[in-house]
């Protein structure tokens, strides 16, 4: 279980530094792919297991509304 919060520790610090969960900093890891609309992925971290399983799986519009919205105010929302 060390392992897994450890990669998922890493993961979430480089996303929150650099936007780039993979961003080479921290632990060696595996690199995820960026996020891509026409190709949805699944990212499974299990304990010795780093897998990326290629997509789709569902749709992509959880909260579409209100990500629209933030995306309209772009100079509001600093992005």
């Amino acid at each position: 279980m060390a392992a897994l919060s450890m990669a998922m520790t890493d993961y979430w610090i480089s996303f929150a530094t650099s936007l780039d969960p993979s961003d080479g900093k921290g632990a060696s890891r595996k690199r995820k792919p960026c996020y891509n609309e026409s190709r949805l992925y699944l990212s499974a971290l299990i304990t010795s297991l780093n897998i990326t399983i290629p997509g789709p799986h569902t749709t992509n519009d959880y909260r579409k509304e209100q990500i629209d919205f933030i995306n309209s105010l772009p100079l509001t929302f600093h992005h």
